[in-house]
């Protein structure tokens, strides 16, 4: 967890005079993961390689929900808006594109929002392995 705080001010350039004032105060904390998932990538691969992740909803009606990715430059959502029926569940399909050359192991997060509300409802982990 880190905080940082901040004071800002609007000063009026000719007089030099302060116009205000403001304490900004930022708290952030790392997302609570729900699942994770271990994923091995060839590195050698020269095409986009596709994998399927599931995703639930789990109210008893139907929900619209917005996901996307922590590192888009490498995993792409492919279906950043999904409808699931109440109970139900889906699969998006993500793109992982051939921009890591060297055996490495990333973590990267798939959040899923609630499509209505803007709030965050899931974090999924993706352990990524590149191998030769």
């Amino acid at each position: 967890m880190s905080h940082r705080t901040h004071i800002l001010t609007a000063v009026d350039v000719s007089s030099k005079r302060l116009l205000n004032a403001w304490i900004a105060h930022a708290k952030a904390e790392p997302p609570n993961i729900s699942k994770t998932y271990d994923m091995r990538i060839p590195i050698s691969e020269d095409t986009i390689i596709t994998k399927k992740l599931p995703i639930s909803n789990p109210y008893s009606i139907p929900r619209t929900f917005r996901i996307s990715s922590s590192r888009s430059d490498i995993v792409e959502v492919r279906e950043e808006v999904v409808n699931i029926n109440g109970l139900g569940s889906t699969t998006v399909t993500l793109l992982f594109h051939n921009v890591i050359r060297n055996p490495v192991r990333l973590e990267i997060l798939i959040f899923v929002y609630n499509g209505e509300s803007g709030q965050q409802e899931e974090t999924i982990m993706l352990n990524v392995t590149y191998i030769d």
